[in-house]
């Protein structure tokens, strides 16, 4: 397993790599269902809606909200799952927001 840890199948069990993990591990793989939960609640809203409002906000904020230790912001973190098209458009926004939203718990987690 190269990574700290993932949530795997439909049951969602958390697997997380003790020799890895850092002290946000558990907070950030714990958030991640309470995330896609809201995500697709705010997909239901068809772009207009207070949890659609509350991504718009949060994509903003996480933007330049920088992460301990000088590591670049939230949303750097979020670029790192990004699949973009030839434009370098990124087709996969709700799993970037999800990614930074996921670190920034995982970080006031702890």
């Amino acid at each position: 397993m190269n990574s700290k840890g993932f949530i795997e199948g439909a049951n969602g069990d958390i697997h997380v790599n003790l020799q890895t993990a850092e002290d946000n591990t558990l907070f950030h793989e714990g958030a991640h269902p309470f995330i896609k939960s809201l995500l697709n609640r705010a997909k239901a809203e068809n772009g207009k809606g207070p949890l659609t409002d509350f991504f718009n906000s949060v994509e903003k904020e996480l933007k330049d909200k920088g992460r301990p230790n000088g590591r670049g912001t939230y949303m750097d973190l979020g670029m790192q799952y990004a699949v973009t098209d030839a434009d370098g458009n990124v087709l996969n926004k709700d799993k970037v927001i999800e990614e930074a939203l996921a670190e920034y718990l995982g970080d006031a987690g702890v």
